[in-house]
């Protein structure tokens, strides 16, 4: 048996018709009784009939627009695309509807076009893996009492928002910057390798990386960084100016999931024999295959197709129950792992 409102009101220490009035969104409750109600209700997870929510709110259908990435040889969206469609499919018979907008190019100019391109269908919500940057944000500003934004992936800063879904991308830096002291002797180099440095997820896992191997002494230091765009062309290009332009290179880092071949191709070429340590980031097809081969050692994983549903599924419960979040711009944090050789494949 579920939670009731009755539950969560004996809890609260108040009359189950003040529960019903937080629960759905109506007034007349004082602002801490709102937020302890809300509170309780979340840690019991309480679930609502969204049947019945559905119902009253046939009338209002709900457009849910998300703008997705496209990148050459990337199974991650797609795995994000996979969960986005299984909440899509949960909540199709209430009134939601999901509208993609494909992106190609990760740039201001192309996130600003893909979402005037879905305001024109008339969404009620947007999700979006967002450029930090201030043009986005303000456009994002401008939306905020009408159209509900999450982000997901990567969050952006000093916006109003319901939430962001994603890893703790600092927390996943720190574990990568770790296992690479851990296993590099004294004296050592390291590069890392980034999508941009326009992606506020990116800048918070090289800051934890880049704390993580200072704070390890024995004088390890990155000695730069090379932004490849998430591409693999672009990856094996920086890698081999990076070892032109350093004589000695003993580790890498890389911030990004995407790139992994041009990242295999160089290193075949400049590390045969695989002295090089790399810790790398999420679990592709592609870096399980140099984990096989010993290129990769290390890889700090994410789950995208929780992800994906997590994003969709916490637009939809909003928008048909109405339901204000107890924690403002609340994060949603998705799990890391690090897999080896021993549990890439798992």
């Amino acid at each position: 048996m579920g939670v009731t409102m009755k539950k969560i009101a004996e809890i609260a220490g108040v009359s189950r018709a003040t529960v019903d009035r937080v629960l759905n969104n109506r007034p007349n409750v004082k602002p801490e009784v709102r937020k302890r109600i809300m509170e309780i209700a979340d840690m019991l997870g309480y679930e609502p009939n969204l049947a019945g929510k559905a119902l009253v709110r046939q009338n209002k259908p709900y457009n849910i627009g998300v703008i997705l990435p496209i990148v050459e040889n990337d199974r991650f969206y797609e795995r994000i695309h996979e969960g986005m469609k299984t909440a899509q499919k949960e909540f199709k018979d209430m009134g939601i509807s999901v509208i993609y907008e494909y992106s190609h190019e990760y740039s201001v100019e192309d996130q600003l076009k893909s979402i005037e391109k879905l305001l024109e269908q008339d969404i009620s919500a947007l999700a979006l893996v967002p450029i930090n940057d201030d043009k986005i944000k303000d456009k994002l500003n401008t939306l905020h009492e009408s159209v509900i934004t999450v982000s997901y992936v990567s969050d952006i800063e000093s916006i109003e928002k319901l939430c962001f879904v994603g890893i703790n991308a600092e927390k996943s830096g720190r574990m990568s910057g770790d296992l690479l002291a851990k296993i590099l002797e004294k004296d050592t180099n390291i590069i890392i390798i980034t999508t941009s440095h326009g992606v506020l997820a990116q800048k918070l896992r090289i800051k934890g990386a880049i704390d993580a191997i200072e704070e390890s002494s024995m004088n390890r230091k990155v000695i730069g960084i090379y932004e490849n765009y998430d591409r693999d062309d672009v990856t094996y290009k920086c890698l081999k100016k990076a070892f032109e332009e350093h004589e000695q290179i003993d580790g890498i880092y890389s911030a990004t999931g995407l790139g992994s071949i041009g990242l295999g191709k160089a290193l075949a070429e400049i590390d045969p024999e695989n002295r090089i340590k790399v810790v790398a980031s999420d679990l592709t097809p592609e870096t399980m295959e140099l984990m096989q081969k010993r290129v990769v050692d290390f890889t700090i994983t994410q789950h995208p197709a929780d992800i994906g549903y997590k994003t969709i599924r916490t637009i939809a419960r909003y928008l048909l129950m109405g339901k204000q979040i107890s924690q403002p711009n609340k994060v949603m944090e998705i799990h890391t792992e690090i897999r080896t050789i021993e549990n890439c494949m798992d």
